[in-house]
């Protein structure tokens, strides 16, 4: 998959792009045996959503060590180049593509995004809820356009809950047991 020559100009693209390899952990692989059967390349995750512009692999298997150090810096290279590309693209005016992919991101470059994203999520939501209640009330404008029209249609009355004979809205004056013993006794 790599040779020495694509090795050599993969660590030479790694300098110019100032990579942070930090992000990038290289595992030893052995067998039940304990002798060494090759290696796992775990490229990290993106500090920012890259969306559709890359798909990170979690971990990577490898045989040799040729191979296990080109993709580390393939995948450094790839995952630190599109972060750089998502934050400043059309955050960044002036710039030319190789300034852009090459210079590392700055924390405050990294919280203006974020802070930027955060925003236009809260809109997305707030969006979705009134398009959710904008429905709703078109659904029940609709539903009463058509009762209204089967109304006229068929001289139809609504129908209103009967009034009760009695006002359940105000106390009861007194019970039962205190009008007795409010009564007068009888004289006999």
């Amino acid at each position: 998959m790599f040779d020495l020559e694509q090795l050599k100009d993969l660590r030479r693209e790694c300098e110019l792009h100032n990579i942070d390899f930090s992000r990038v952990k290289l595992e030893a692989r052995t067998d039940t045996a304990g002798a060494n059967d090759g290696f796992v390349v775990r490229p990290g995750s993106p500090l920012v959503d890259l969306g559709n512009r890359l798909t990170v692999p979690a971990a990577i298997s490898t045989r040799t060590a040729t191979q296990a150090e080109g993709l580390l810096l393939e995948w450094a290279l790839k995952i630190q180049r599109a972060e750089r590309q998502q934050v400043r693209t059309g955050r960044v005016y002036g710039w030319d593509n190789t300034r852009i992919a090459r210079e590392p991101l700055t924390a405050d470059e990294l919280a203006k995004y974020r802070a930027d994203t955060a925003h236009q999520r809260k809109v997305a939501s707030l969006q979705a809820e009134l398009a959710e209640v904008v429905a709703q009330a078109a659904q029940k404008a609709a539903a009463s356009s058509q009762a209204v029209e089967l109304q006229e249609r068929y001289g139809l009355v609504v129908a209103k809950p009967a009034a009760s004979l009695v006002d359940h809205s105000k106390p009861v004056q007194g019970t039962a047991a205190n009008q007795v013993r409010t009564r007068k006794p009888k004289r006999g």
